[in-house]
């Protein structure tokens, strides 16, 4: 498996994941594929577009949207140029002082992984990269 594929594996159950980076000995980190946030779960929180990611420094104040100033999230889309039917989004949080969020990264062995996808594009792999670098992650 390398940095951006797309598998299906098998964490309680069967769940589409991106690769994203090496973890200990034969582990490696992913981070889950999930439906993307509808306009109620939206309310009240800011999400960066992430087209916007590819043009801005991810180290700059992309973090701070100047909305409502709860903290903003960013969902960076798969779909079928992905393998992805249904398509879904890799969601990160943005840190946030005095605030944990959960993630949707996961550790996995290759005997986890069931079947290849597809890959990320490298604009997509260029989105997730710059998400992973704001959220911390």
């Amino acid at each position: 498996m390398e940095r951006g594929e797309v598998w299906l594996a098998d964490v309680n159950g069967l769940e589409p994941v991106v690769v994203v980076g090496a973890g200990d000995g034969d582990e490696f980190r992913a981070m889950y594929v999930v439906p993307a946030a509808t306009a109620e779960q939206r309310r009240g929180f800011d999400f960066l577009d992430p087209a916007e990611l590819i043009i801005r420094d991810a180290d700059g104040p992309a973090a701070s949207s100047g909305g409502s100033g709860r903290i903003t999230g960013i969902e960076v889309p798969l779909g079928a140029d992905e393998g992805l039917d249904p398509a879904g989004v890799v969601r990160l949080a943005l840190p946030r002082e005095g605030h944990v969020f959960c993630t949707w990264q996961v550790t996995l062995r290759p005997e986890d992984l069931v079947e290849r996808l597809g890959r990320l594009s490298a604009e997509k792999l260029r989105m997730l990269d710059a998400a992973l670098r704001l959220s911390g992650t």
